[in-house]
């Protein structure tokens, strides 16, 4: 049967221009258009699949209109997702708030610090230092603002350094350490390491270091305690050469001295309150240092 349409549709241009009589033609199209009437009645399945999928469509749309319906009626206690503060997005753009607001504040306090270009010149190069010289130096980072203390607890009066900046070097191994006398720069702390390496520098010694406000005292003022003393609690001193014989010869009074090399300063330190106050239970006069 198909071959035979397709041998009548591809033969209807030639008959058309060969054929002068048009009942012929007519008479061929409608045997077309029985054929098709045919087929189309021979196919009952297809129609009712189309019937079905017409209603299955218009049954489908009912349905989502429905859930709609159900969802706006529906009451939660989530927030909208602009007034959500908890929100990840929000949360988010709060972050990045607070940190504008923490470096315009840092701003205010002092402005921000950048070591100088470094220009052409005698220059210290510290690549391959390593290797050349056995050495390993960890680098880090401290927020002089936040953590003065630090430096505090090392001899350096960091509030009366320009910019706040200082750099230390502490030897572990000989239990000293160094201090940049220089001003900050990219050129100085080349130089400072590159002199360290080579052992050119001069061990900072605490001959003389002011006292403190909040966090250290050395006995600068030659006194053994601060004033303000309150009798249960217990006063470190952090000894430096200049009063180091006077703290230690204090008549009348036993002096704790504790040596903090390689070990954990807090525990140590915290070992030498506890023994402070058991002399002190026992009637003893005591004082602690370090």
């Amino acid at each position: 049967m198909v071959n035979f349409l397709l041998k009548q549709g591809m033969a209807i241009s030639k008959f058309i221009e060969s054929s002068n009589d048009n009942s012929a033609l007519w008479s061929t199209l409608g045997f077309l258009e029985n054929c098709g009437e045919s087929s189309s009645q021979s196919l009952p399945a297809e129609k009712s699949f189309y019937e079905k999928y017409e209603r299955c469509q218009s049954f489908e749309e009912q349905l989502n209109n429905d859930l709609e319906m159900e969802q706006e009626d529906v009451q939660t206690t989530m927030l909208p997702y602009d007034d959500d503060p908890l929100s990840a997005e929000n949360l988010w753009h709060d972050n990045v708030k607070h940190f504008c607001r923490r470096m315009q504040f840092a701003n205010k306090i002092s402005p921000p610090v950048a070591p100088s270009k470094l220009t052409s010149g005698n220059v210290s190069h510290i690549h391959g230092l390593s290797c050349d010289t056995n050495y390993t130096l960890y680098i880090i980072a401290v927020d002089s603002l936040r953590n003065y203390h630090f430096a505090e607890a090392l001899g350096v009066d960091i509030k009366n350094k320009k910019d706040m900046t200082a750099v230390v070097i502490l030897d572990s191994k000989h239990e000293s350490q160094y201090v940049l006398s220089e001003e900050y720069s990219a050129k100085s702390v080349r130089d400072f390491i590159y002199n360290f390496t080579q052992k050119k520098l001069k061990r900072t010694l605490r001959s003389y270091v002011d006292d403190a406000k909040h966090t250290h005292y050395f006995g600068s003022l030659g006194k053994t305690e601060p004033d303000g003393k309150n009798e249960s609690a217990v006063h470190i001193i952090d000894l430096t050469t200049q009063t180091f014989r006077e703290v230690v010869r204090t008549p009348g009074t036993v002096t704790l001295v504790a040596l903090c090399g390689g070990g954990c300063r807090a525990l140590v330190s915290l070992a030498l309150v506890h023994a402070t106050r058991v002399l002190r239970a026992c009637g003893v006069r005591v004082q602690a240092a370090r």
